[in-house]
């Protein structure tokens, strides 16, 4: 009978284990037994040498048990039963605990794998031929976990079997023990059960079909052929790019895995490392492998934030070019959501590149960023004492201007594009020919101040102004060389500035918490914007200069009404000091970026955050890597420039249709 605890009563194992045993070997090992017996009967008779008091005991020993080999055999039947009639064994004995409560009766526990298989080998030669060569046919799924019954369906639906006709089948499966089946009703192939037949040349042949008439049969369920659209059974995401290969698909597998709906897919229903694991099934073409790098690279990323996957691919991959990749990124860029910050340029940590040569970059912190007014060149400054200058079309440095005796912490370009001018820290500020590189000469010393951190030039290219750490504001003829006005901040350090359009004021931000207004003519201040309690560390004027935008260490970004001076939102997010603002050309968004790693876009009309982006940090550079500086480039389509604390520089699109 069936216990309450579940197990099986002595009487039902004795009728099943005698339903397996073989008669013939009973008979013979009883009739064994019974000569020996006798055999030690007549030695005592004879009073041979072996006769004594152990001789009888071991021959009536003997006798008794060779006489209960006899009857066991006689009870058992004649044949072997199969695992089907075993289990019939089972339920007549149990049938007395059919009175029971439903909650003392379990269903009996799977029998140990090595009598099982014994069972079912000897059932599977009464299969009908069709169903045993089906049985043989299983062998795809072993060790893959639960088969739900669309997976079946699958495999034997182009062979005309209905579902319930393959419902049938599987439960005789189960029934002879050939098979198992789970809790939630899928059915389980173990390795040997599924491996049947499956080792000779045709054996391998016929699993190997089996696996293609799967990945048929699954193909066929998806709307319009895209896999990505596949059902959601438990078993297709997770095991189809297995089959691919094991139906020699391997041209197949590699269109799947460049596939960015599939990757999306698979990511999203089952993890990165399901994902991950499609790449393990083949040898992989340069290209895709190129995938699955960018992929281990990213996978703690995309472990937290699936939904990152465009951005990660895209930075990672955006260095590398084949048709293959090239298409991906098509992809990508189409289906990623709208509004995205897509990084235009390979991450510092590339596939297929160390991380020291995946893209040059600054040896320390980038402190400051400019572009050419054509949006043809990036020009940076840095912690390593120099000025980078940057080709945007292919991202190759073109060329590196040494001078400085410390940390640049301050760029500029002039309208027409022809020179640079720099400051940086126990240094005077420079002026330097783009075009050749050449430094051509100085236009002030420092008079006092021990670092310049901002530099700006006006629309007509006749003024520069810069500030830093002597509390003023310096105005400089760029031709004559000539100060024509110093104006005193009260706030201290000065940390950013920057021009309107217009060429009429200049603004300034510093330790003070306020942001200045001061017009170039007169070199009076026209009116401060106070709205900080901490130091302003960016400022940024729209294209119109009608507003404002600042960025401060109490991690806000601060819209103003230039004209008033009206503090119109302050835009919350950040969790870190706000080092850099920009606002794009067509003066509809602002970016801002700083010490929470951070890239963020903000409607400038409402202050909504629209999108976000995390930069990737590089672990051997800077552990904490923050955005330091931002400028904004001119184009047909948005994009800003950041530099980073690790040294490196990168190019976003703001993307919106």
């Amino acid at each position: 009978m069936i216990t309450g605890d579940g197990k099986v009563g002595w009487r039902a194992r004795l009728v099943v284990e005698l339903s397996l045993i073989d008669t013939k070997t009973l008979w013979g090992a009883g009739a064994a037994l019974l000569v020996v017996a006798a055999l030690g009967a007549a030695a005592n008779a004879l009073d041979l040498g072996i006769a004594g008091d152990a001789s009888m005991l071991v021959s009536v020993a003997a006798a008794d048990l060779g006489l209960a080999l006899l009857a066991l055999g006689w009870l058992a039947p004649s044949e072997p039963a199969s695992p089907a009639s075993a289990d019939e064994s089972v339920v007549r004995a149990a049938k007395p605990a059919a009175a029971t409560s439903s909650s003392d009766v379990r269903t009996v526990e799977p029998e140990p794998v090595a009598v099982r298989r014994k069972a079912g080998s000897r059932a599977g030669a009464r299969l009908q031929p069709a169903d045993d060569k089906r049985y043989r046919e299983l062998a795809v799924f072993a060790g893959r976990g639960p088969i739900p019954p669309s997976a079946l369906e699958a495999l034997w639906g182009s062979q005309g079997l209905s579902s319930e006709r393959i419902a049938r089948f599987a439960d005789q499966l189960v029934e002879r023990s050939l098979v198992q089946r789970g809790n939630d009703g899928a059915l389980i192939v173990d390795e040997q059960s599924g491996a049947i037949g499956a080792g000779s040349v045709t054996g391998r042949r016929n699993v190997t079909a089996a696996h293609g008439r799967l990945v048929d049969g699954y193909r066929s369920r998806c709307p319009d052929g895209s896999w990505s659209q596949g059902p959601n059974d438990g078993y297709f995401f997770e095991n189809i790019a297995y089959h691919l290969a094991q139906a020699n698909r391997a041209r197949d597998l590699n269109r799947l895995l460049l596939d960015y709906d599939w990757l999306r897919a698979k990511l999203a229903v089952a993890g990165i490392i399901r994902l991950l694991a499609d790449f393990a099934c083949q040898p992989l073409p340069p290209d895709v492998e190129a995938v699955d790098r960018a992929l281990v690279l990213s996978a703690a990323c995309l472990a937290a934030r699936p939904d990152r996957l465009a951005s990660q691919l895209t930075g990672r991959l955006g260095g590398l070019s084949s048709p293959g990749i090239d298409g991906l990124l098509d992809q990508v860029r189409d289906r990623a959501p709208r509004p995205w910050i897509c990084p235009l340029a390979p991450a510092p940590t590339s596939p297929g590149k160390s991380r020291r040569s995946a893209i040059p970059r600054h040896d320390g912190a980038v402190r400051a960023l400019a572009v050419t007014p054509d949006g043809s060149r990036l020009v940076t400054g840095g912690d390593d004492h120099a000025i980078r200058i940057w080709n945007l079309a292919s991202g190759r440095l073109e060329r590196t201007l040494q001078g400085h005796l410390d940390s640049v912490r301050a760029v500029a370009v002039t309208p027409d594009g022809r020179r640079i001018i720099s400051g940086g820290t126990y240094d005077v500020v420079r002026v330097w020919d783009l075009a050749s590189g050449q430094f051509e000469h100085t236009i002030a010393t420092q008079a006092g101040c021990r670092a310049v951190y901002a530099v700006a030039v006006t629309k007509d290219g006749k003024r520069v102004v810069w500030g830093g750490a002597g509390s003023s504001v310096q105005v400089w003829d760029l031709a004559s060389g000539r100060a024509e006005h110093t104006l005193t901040s009260r706030d201290g350090t000065v940390r950013a500035v920057a021009i309107t359009p217009d060429g009429r004021f200049a603004l300034s931000g510093g330790d003070g918490g306020t942001v200045q207004v001061w017009d170039l003519e007169t070199g009076l201040l026209v009116r401060a914007l106070k709205g900080y309690a901490r130091p302003v560390l960016a400022v940024a004027v729209t294209p119109d200069g009608s507003r404002v935008v600042s960025g401060g260490h109490d991690n806000t970004v601060q819209v103003w009404d230039l004209e008033s001076g009206r503090l119109e939102r302050t835009l919350w997010g950040h969790t870190g000091p706000v080092d850099a603002v920009a606002v794009t050309p067509d003066g509809r968004r602002i970016v801002s970026g700083g010490l929470d790693r951070k890239v963020r876009m903000w409607d400038l009309s409402d202050g909504r955050e629209i999108a976000s982006w995390s930069p990737e940090s590089d672990p051997e550079s800077d552990p904490e890597l923050a955005v330091m500086a931002f400028c904004a480039i001119p184009a047909d389509s948005p994009r800003v420039a950041y530099g980073d604390s690790a040294g490196s520089v990168r190019v976003l699109g703001l993307l919106e249709a």
